[in-house]
């Protein structure tokens, strides 16, 4: 893999992991443990459905 390739790969796991939905719904694990797949709309309602998938 050539460096070029490898910094892009980088940024978009830094943008996907930065994303504020995914820090929600860690914060939320960390706070409460586990959610159920069920209750995960529930649990972040502010959410679109694409970000819950």
């Amino acid at each position: 893999m050539t460096p070029t390739f490898l910094a892009g790969v980088q940024q978009r796991a830094r943008e996907a992991l930065s994303s504020p939905g995914v820090i929600r719904l860690i914060s939320e694990i960390d706070d409460n443990g586990p959610i159920p797949k069920r209750a995960l709309a529930r649990t972040l309602p502010d959410l679109a459905t694409p970000h819950l998938r």
